[in-house]
């Protein structure tokens, strides 16, 4: 998964918690 993905995914407030919250992690490794 590309960073443009999970930094898109932050950005989208209507996504449960659960995968912004991954997409954190993944960013943050």
């Amino acid at each position: 998964m590309p960073c443009c993905i999970t930094e898109r995914l932050l950005d989208i407030p209507h996504l449960p918690s659960e995968i912004p919250n991954k997409a954190v992690i993944t960013s943050r490794r």
